[in-house]
């Protein structure tokens, strides 16, 4: 079933990347579509306060309250595009903290493979999972991993399993929920 995971992870390396790099261009897209709108409607505010500014020099009063409502709408329409540009913005950094996570996530995993698939446990492969847990900076897995590194007998070579279980689904259920949350 490891070997499953294992599979599992690095075969869909790619396809992840490649996933999260089409996300990453299409938030830009969106962004550059709102800057260019925010500049668009900045030009025309201009344009409709410059055209105010000649009606009501020449006292056309039905003209110029035609303009302020015009004026009025781009105003909002330029909040509005400003408003969706930050919105784009905070979602592509969320998206970046979330897509930072998977691949130290991965990195725990790979070490646990790498001892309990590999000639068993030792102090390097213990030491090895404790700094991958410990770049993760998860205080769930990090708790999972200590319960579990307390059944490793290293004399014997052996551990429980059953704790190191829990430590492969909360990994796998972190990596799950960050491509959730980057799916469109």
């Amino acid at each position: 079933m490891s070997l499953y995971i294992w599979r599992l992870a690095s075969s869909s390396d790619s396809v992840r990347r490649g996933f999260f790099v089409f996300q990453n261009q299409r938030l830009w897209r969106d962004l550059n579509r709102a800057q260019d709108e925010l500049l668009k409607l900045a030009e025309e505010k201009q344009a409709v306060e410059n055209a105010l500014t000649t009606l009501e020099s020449t006292d056309l009063a039905k003209e110029v309250e035609l303009l302020t409502l015009k004026l009025a709408t781009v105003e909002k329409e330029r909040v509005a595009a400003g408003e969706e540009t930050a919105r784009l913005r905070a979602a592509q950094d969320n998206l970046r903290v979330r897509l930072e996570r998977i691949p130290r996530a991965l990195g725990v995993l790979d070490a646990m493979q790498a001892m309990y698939f590999g000639s068993g446990p030792t102090a390097a492969g213990i030491a090895r999972i404790d700094g991958a847990a410990s770049a993760l900076g998860d205080a769930e897995i990090t708790g999972l991993w200590t319960a579990a590194k307390a059944t490793i007998d290293l004399e014997k070579r052996s551990w429980s399993g059953m704790l190191e279980g829990r430590v492969f689904s909360a990994l796998l259920s972190q990596i799950r929920e960050a491509l959730r949350a980057s799916a469109p």
